[in-house]
């Protein structure tokens, strides 16, 4: 009565709960939301009406508050108690409550000693009534602990029947580590490793704290044979070691397929997936990313196809490598799922995305910036021509500052930019990848972290 109620116009969390709901096989007649806000900071929803007319309201405070895998959460909890009749059978209970106790009235209010015994002189049925609510919670005061139990059972219920119908979706977003370890081609695949040497590395990396491993199914591929050899012996350690899949985010990309060389319709995604999480010999993958865009893939396309991966518990996150702004805004808008990282080429060789809008929207939309070739293919350690030894030269004033190597500092630089970039270390030496762990120590003042952009640039800053 004291509050305005207005359509829901989000189109895209408003496209999010009709299809939970058409799911649920629950029907109505709208969404709207409630200006709860002016009254109080706490935030809800609820169904109102009956039959076909049932309304889903939103207080305007959770959706301020929430993001829209949680609204859902909320939404399907809510819909756990319709679907379960918590509601009916809280009515029934109260009616079947109530006529008990009102027989009791009955009953009692004519003995002896009901008036008096309170203390009352005017008998009637209205005082009698007011009486027995008066004294009542005395009585029922020893049902509370079985009233918590049932009310607590049923909001258990509640909750196991949102996550059934959300069985992989909602799932916790990996926490992607400030390092990356690059499972790639240089020592995987095409130049026969054996488990056991690849199991040395896996272990360097983890034990120095980086906990994200990244390959891809290209990786291996040598121009005929080998496609799928990085994730393969990867699987192979982690068949001999399963304990190791617990203590590490796994991220792999798909998408390029020789000679095509890329695709990612529908089909396809299914397919890589699936040869992925074979090889990889796991039953889920942390991240798995798009490595190329395919330009004559329809973003809704993809999209479908990767949240069905994501619904079916294939795997627990999504991102992208090498897309622009423009393609990461086209699929992330028909995904469910949002992205959670994109993978770019980024060192002090590389710097365009620092001024392409690459970081800017990644730090808009909440994406981690996963950074390939960190070390610019290796011309930061072997730097070729006045710009590339400029670079080399204002890197190592802050190495021999701190004490480390060049390419640990070129790893701090970029992980010093506010987007949160994510150096994925390409080096197959067990102490080169545990040196790059030691990158969270330095730090940077803004005259030195300039001085380096200014030398990638090759010329002074506007």
């Amino acid at each position: 009565m004291f509050n305005k109620f207005t359509p829901l116009d989000n189109a895209d969390l408003k496209g999010r709960i009709e299809r939970l709901m058409t799911k649920c096989g629950f029907q109505s007649s709208g969404l709207f939301v409630m200006d709860g806000s002016l009254r109080s900071s706490h935030g809800n929803a609820y169904f109102t009406g009956f039959g076909k007319n049932k309304r889903v309201v939103f207080f305007d405070t959770l959706l301020n508050a929430l993001s829209g895998d949680e609204i859902e959460a909320v939404l399907a909890h809510e819909l756990g108690h319709f679907k379960r009749r918590h509601v009916i059978k809280r009515i029934v209970l109260t009616f079947v409550g109530s006529f008990v106790f009102l027989c009791l009235l009955a009953q009692h209010m004519t003995a002896p000693g009901f008036f008096g015994g309170l203390g009352v002189q005017h008998q009637s049925t209205a005082v009698a009534l007011i009486l027995f609510f008066v004294a009542l919670p005395v009585f029922t005061y020893w049902f509370h602990p079985l009233a918590s139990y049932y009310s607590r059972k049923q909001e258990f219920e509640a909750d196991a029947y949102a996550a059934q119908q959300n069985k992989g979706h909602w799932q916790p977003r990996p926490r992607i580590a400030k390092i990356g370890f690059g499972v790639g081609i240089l020592g995987f695949g095409v130049l026969g490793r054996s488990v056991a040497e690849a199991a040395e590395l896996v272990h360097a990396a983890l034990d120095a704290g980086i906990t994200l491993l990244d390959t891809a199914d290209i990786y291996g591929f040598d121009g005929t044979n080998g496609f799928g050899g990085a994730e393969d012996l990867l699987g192979e350690v982690l068949a001999v070691e399963p304990g190791l899949r617990r203590r590490m985010v796994l991220a792999t990309k798909g998408g390029i397929r020789p000679p095509l060389p890329y695709n990612q319709s529908a089909d396809y995604i299914r397919r890589a997936i699936n040869a992925s999480l074979r090889r990889l010999k796991t039953d889920t993958i942390d991240l798995w990313q798009i490595h190329r865009p395919d330009i004559l893939a329809h973003p809704q396309e993809v999209a479908h196809a990767l949240d069905a991966a994501i619904a079916a518990g294939k795997i627990r996150a999504l991102g992208v490598s090498n897309f622009t702004p423009a393609q990461v805004f086209a699929l992330n808008h028909f995904l469910d799922n949002k992205l959670v990282a994109t993978q770019p080429e980024i060192s002090p060789l590389r710097i365009d995305c620092f001024e392409n809008g690459e970081l800017d929207q990644a730090m808009q939309l909440g994406l981690t910036p996963l950074a390939w070739s960190p070390l610019g293919g290796g011309q930061v350690l072997k730097p070729k021509g006045a710009r590339g030894k400029a670079v080399a030269s204002a890197l190592d004033v802050i190495a021999e500052r701190h004490g480390v190597s060049r390419s640990v500092t070129a790893y701090s630089w970029l992980m010093a930019h506010p987007a949160g970039i994510v150096p994925i270390i390409g080096s197959q030496n067990t102490a080169r990848i545990t040196e790059g762990a030691t990158a969270l120590s330095v730090g940077w003042l803004r005259t030195d972290w300039y001085a380096v952009l200014v030398a990638a640039r090759g010329e002074p800053l506007p």
